[in-house]
């Protein structure tokens, strides 16, 4: 607590620094400059003497520990026949946040090793040839976002109810193809996308694609809305409806074969707009009810005020293969699903998104899903985001992620060369509905969780960091 004399002289009576102290406060101690304290119960009273001169201040700084977070408030009560009406002398903080202590089930960093964990961090390198030490150090930076979009000059116009001619086009595929008719050498191609809905399937293939920077005008990314209809067991017996970039045409269309857009090409941005894939959950039958809405699989990806919506594994993120790293950067966006909604191998960093669960009806769900290579240092980093929840959701019950061991069929098959996933969640505000002591569930191959390693399994590499919310580890 701070109290400065902003008037024209030196005070003439005495000013009472007054803080209420909550009882899950310990060890408090007060240090005070210009101020006498008395001992310290239910309220700490400290007296500025007479005589503080104009400009200057007092202060009486408390530090304490706690088991859980407090709510401290102090006042100013000011005497003498100058002291004017004190019109902001009141304050209510919460202090004194604990940090969180690290279980086996619930492991948090410390400070040291999270402050190397940091986007920058994790996108300074990318590229070919695995492990870390082999790839390419570039420093990519894409933290500012896509940009400006007013000041953007489109070479492309996307519009449902426009027309076509050559640089004008209804569909987004229409559009993709056109960019990559320029060849992967031409500048940056601008593509502007006027709200509406545009249902289909989009493919930006690897081979031969410019960069490429989508945007809509419309702030409001839910009036821009790409969409489509498939999920993994989709039966497409003319092979013609699943996503070009899904791999070989096949029925059932399988899991990339159900992306409503894929992005296999390199420098893919894109800002204000939604992809959603609108499978609904058990029109098929059996448990695998993947329905992507956007894949991406090559390098330096950015998304900015995107909305990615789906159930399960609404957003999956890859590489090539698994000597590649493809680097995504996702920044305020929001992405909903219930089931390894945000899963794949590719190094990513999602900062100041919501990433929200539905309710997925049988009280379990899962966030993550990484399957990033033993050898990839860097999987997923959530960072400065809010993980909400569906209303219905039961508290307690949603798991913060599990390790995909991708490609891996059971428990027996797990070797040394099998994917581990990474995933940290660092500063974040973690809703109710996150599982208290153990958010962090077996793999998809019954691998069990363990934050040592454990017999000839390595240990989970899922951490968390100074989040806050009712579902952190307090």
């Amino acid at each position: 607590m701070t109290a400065s004399n902003q008037g024209p002289g030196a005070t003439s009576g005495a000013v009472t620094l007054l803080a209420s102290v909550p009882a899950n406060l310990g060890g408090l101690q007060v240090t005070a400059k210009g101020a006498d304290c008395g001992p310290v119960v239910s309220t700490l009273t400290c007296t500025i003497p007479a005589g503080l001169a104009a400009g200057a201040s007092a202060t009486v700084l408390l530090s304490a520990s706690t088991a859980s977070a407090a709510t401290l408030v102090g006042s100013v009560s000011a005497s003498g026949v100058d002291a004017p009406v004190c019109t902001a002398c009141s304050t209510s903080t919460v202090v004194a946040v604990p940090i969180v202590a690290s279980t086996a089930r619930r492991p948090q960093l410390d400070a040291a090793t999270a402050a190397n964990l940091t986007p920058l961090r994790y996108l300074a390198q990318g590229g070919k040839s695995l492990p870390s030490a082999s790839l390419t150090v570039d420093n990519w930076d894409p933290t500012a976002g896509v940009g400006d979009v007013a000041t953007f000059t489109p070479q492309l116009t996307i519009d449902a109810a426009g027309k076509s001619d050559a640089s004008n086009f209804v569909t987004v595929q229409a559009a993709m193809d056109a960019a990559v008719a320029l060849g992967s050498k031409a500048a940056p191609v601008y593509i502007r996308i006027k709200p509406g809905t545009y249902r289909e399937t989009v493919c930006l293939p690897a081979t031969g694609a410019p960069a490429i920077r989508l945007y809509s005008l419309d702030s409001d990314a839910s009036h821009t809305v790409i969409v489509f209809n498939n999920a993994n067991p989709t039966i497409d017996p003319s092979k013609t409806l699943g996503n070009k970039c899904g791999g070989s045409p096949a029925s059932p269309v399988g899991t990339s074969g159900s992306a409503t857009f894929a992005v296999t090409a390199t420098d893919f941005q894109a800002k204000n707009l939604t992809i959603a894939n609108d499978y609904v959950k058990g029109s098929f039958a059996g448990s695998n009810q993947s329905a992507v809405a956007l894949m991406t699989q090559g390098d330096k990806i950015v998304l900015e005020n995107v909305r990615l919506l789906g159930h399960q594994d609404t957003f999956y993120m890859k590489s090539a293969n698994v000597d590649q790293v493809a680097r995504v950067y996702v920044k305020n966006s929001y992405i909903e699903g219930d089931v390894d909604f945000i899963f794949g191998r590719a190094t990513a960093v999602l900062d100041n998104c919501t990433i929200h669960t539905l309710n997925t009806g049988n009280g379990t769900g899962f966030v993550t899903a990484a399957s990033s290579d033993y050898r990839n240092s860097y999987g997923f980093l959530i960072s400065n985001s809010r993980l909400t929840a569906e209303t219905g959701t039961p508290a307690g019950q949603i798991y913060l992620g599990r390790a995909w061991d991708e490609g891996v069929g059971n428990l027996a098959a797990y070797g040394a060369t099998s994917p581990n996933g990474q995933v940290l969640i660092r500063n974040s505000v973690l809703g109710a509905h996150i599982r208290k002591l153990d958010p962090w569930a077996d793999s998809t191959a019954t691998r069990p969780y363990s934050s040592v390693p454990s017999g000839a399994l390595p240990a989970n590499r899922l951490f968390e960091y100074g989040n806050t919310g009712p579902g952190n580890g307090n």
